[in-house]
């Protein structure tokens, strides 16, 4: 086969066929969604019934993901990491997502000093935007973008040094209760975002607010949970003056509201403060376009009695005048509950545990126009979940389940699918790379390395100079000096130009780099890996490939997934992309001939299982104590019996838990 660059639309999908289309420009085929004209309780893609199948984002970088640090720094998104979560959310059967923007506009906007009004947002915010529409109009998903969180009134963010001290509470306190700043931002944030997309036809809604009731008290709520509190008519109001600009400059938009609870969303178990009589009486009447079109609610069992379920309610009960998707809701099973830790007495003993696949589809089949797990990225779920872990590979079956149900409701378009099975590189270019900065590649990377004694990668370099590598470290600690851990060993990875080397970086040679200082005895919680460029000047062309712990024992990232990248933080390098070399892939996992009699099974030091469907999938390495000692894959499986290899980890016994692409077990094996 001959080599193939991929940099886009590689998709193991759910359902057959699919054709790809390129990215189109901001007002490309036009915008969308609309209320179904023969049934105003359901939501419409291009004139037929949709059901939002999708899960929250809900950020890759808190409130970061749009503006500038403190620095001046612009901020960016990785766009391998846009396309690898597409194209794992459409592989499952997805086609939506959640995202935040302003958030608690630390970043963006810009406020006057004096006045602390909005100025204006950053171009590289809009182009960010325009980025994550253009990639989910690839994958045939559709994107709300939501605008401002309860996060916004908590004033203790002002000491949050991460921020550089851009956190204006004062100017987010003026936008709820200022009617000039609310003008101004909705002038100078809100305006030119709508302006430039629109038409898009990857826009799903503009979402005023994230669970505004964290900001407010009132009867059917309690007190929110923002160190400030505000009264509701305020946030009615901006709910208000947002939609009705919005309206006026995109009258086809439709516009939505992320209420915390069906308490303040529901005159049948509460009262609904979001009706179009409630918000133009709290703008009065000022701003006549200024209604929601459809609602959104978050469902927590730990907080919602069955009588303001979504999932054990239909819609009809909740006697609504416009659709309702259920913006949030737990991105795992919660069959498994901590029954004392949460507020449970009020219901029959087990009546609100579920599966995730059973919460979707209740709401697919009860009248609920859409359901959006937390979350994508992969979270802890509280006490009262035992920590369960939430995300996609923990609600893949859930969404796979709904496109099986009926795709036409769910599939917003085709595309094609890659055969798959090539072995990957990582492709890094650079331009003049800056000795004093270095340039870091950095990979988010949970495990635990408590008894690794190396990490290894391969370098091929195809510049005409020479380069020189390093490494580091990042834990989950609170004491910074076993937080990082810079490779310490006085000497360097080089590789010589046109050559092929291995670089090698002996696990106790990691150290705080100020002091000297260890952190092998905190690496049981490794958090991220980073491989530094550090030659001068440098540019050209470089290729990754087999970021490995003592042989394979644990593979950090061997790039045969396509856009599974690290990412760039520095400008000095320049793209970032998947490079398939036309040879089998190397990863650990390889096809057996023939399939065990039960789902797992161990033969010798390989642990095998069959997957049912294609899908995504965690492989996940216990010990005996419970906690979690390694991570052997995560990513997208065609359907099959694939096998791990597990020879190169230490002696002694583990437990192996498979989840997702139609199969959940453990089997334990004893690695001799």
């Amino acid at each position: 086969m001959n080599k193939i660059l991929k940099k886009a639309l590689a998709l193991s999908l759910v359902g057959g066929a699919f054709f790809a289309t390129s990215a189109m420009a901001a007002n490309g085929d036009g915008y969308k969604m609309s209320i179904c004209a023969n049934d105003k309780s359901k939501l419409c893609y291009n004139g037929n019934e949709v059901f939002l199948n999708g899960m929250n984002i809900a950020w890759w970088n808190f409130s970061q993901d749009v503006g500038k640090d403190a620095n001046g720094k612009l901020m960016t998104i990785d766009e391998n990491a846009v396309r690898k979560d597409l194209k794992d959310l459409r592989a499952a059967g997805g086609n939506s997502i959640r995202w935040w923007l302003f958030t608690n506009n630390t970043m963006d906007p810009s406020f006057d000093p004096t006045t602390h009004y909005a100025t204006g947002i950053e171009e590289q915010t809009i182009k960010n935007v325009g980025m994550v529409l253009d990639i989910a109009e690839e994958y045939g998903i559709v994107v709300d973008l939501c605008l401002l969180s309860f996060d916004m009134m908590k004033k203790d963010y002002e000491s949050t040094t991460s921020w550089g001290g851009r956190f204006d509470f004062t100017a987010n306190e003026l936008i709820l209760k200022e009617e000039a700043a609310t003008q101004a931002f909705i002038d100078k944030a809100v305006l030119p975002l709508v302006k430039a997309y629109k038409n898009h036809p990857a826009l799903l809604a503009w979402e005023v607010f994230n669970e505004p009731e964290g900001m407010t008290s009132t009867e059917n709520f309690g007190n929110g949970w923002g160190t400030e509190l505000v009264d509701i008519k305020y946030i009615q109001r901006v709910i208000n003056m947002t939609a009705d600009a919005i309206h006026k400059e995109a009258p086809n938009n439709l516009v939505s509201n992320g209420s915390a609870r069906f308490t303040m969303t529901s005159d049948k178990c509460g009262k609904n403060y979001y009706t179009d009589a409630m918000l133009l009486a709290a703008g009065e009447n000022k701003y006549p376009k200024g209604t929601l079109d459809f609602y959104q609610v978050h469902y927590y069992p730990e907080w919602n009695p069955n009588s303001a379920s979504p999932f054990h309610n239909p819609y009809s009960y909740y006697m609504l005048d416009k659709p309702m998707v259920v913006g949030e809701l737990p991105g795992a099973d919660w069959v498994n509950v901590n029954t004392s830790g949460g507020n449970l007495s009020s219901d029959p003993a087990g009546s609100r545990q579920m599966t995730i696949a059973d919460a979707y589809t209740y709401a697919f089949k009860n009248g609920y126009s859409g359901a959006m797990g937390w979350t994508l990225h992969e979270e802890a779920g509280n006490s009262f979940y035992l920590n369960a872990i939430w995300s996609l590979a923990n609600s893949a079956e859930a969404l796979t389940t709904i496109y099986k149900l009926d795709s036409t409701k769910v599939k917003l378009s085709d595309f094609t699918a890659s055969a798959g099975g090539q072995n990957g590189w990582m492709k890094v270019t650079y331009a003049g790379v800056d000795a004093s900065e270095g340039a870091n590649l950095t990979y988010n990377f949970t495990t635990n390395l408590g008894t690794a004694k190396a990490i290894t990668f391969t370098v091929k370099n195809n510049s005409t100079s020479d380069l020189q590598y390093t490494m580091a470290m990042k834990t989950n600690a609170s004491d910074t000096h076993i937080k990082w851990g810079w490779y310490n060993a006085n000497s360097y990875c080089d590789v010589a130009a046109g050559e092929t080397a291995t670089c090698t970086f002996p696990i106790n040679k990691f150290a705080y780099w100020e002091d000297d200082f260890p952190i092998t005895s905190n690496l049981g919680n490794l958090s991220q890996v980073i491989i530094k460029m550090t030659t001068d000047a440098f540019s050209g062309e470089v290729m990754i490939d087999n970021v490995v712990v003592d042989g394979g024992a644990i593979v950090i990232n061997n790039f045969d997934t396509e856009f599974d990248t690290f990412s760039p933080e520095q400008a000095t390098i320049t793209k970032v992309e998947t490079y398939f070399d036309g040879t089998p892939a190397t990863t650990a996992i390889k096809a057996t001939a023939a399939a065990p009699a039960t789902k797992m099974s161990v033969n010798g030091n390989c642990i095998m299982f069959t997957a049912a469907s294609a899908g995504l999938v965690n492989v996940d390495v216990f010990g005996m104590n419970g906690k979690r000692v390694a991570t052997l894959y995560r990513g997208t499986l065609s359907a099959g019996t694939h096998a791990f290899d597990m020879t190169d980890m230490s002696k002694g016994q583990y437990i192996v838990r498979v989840k997702g692409a139609g199969i959940t077990a453990t089997q334990p094996i004893i690695i001799k």
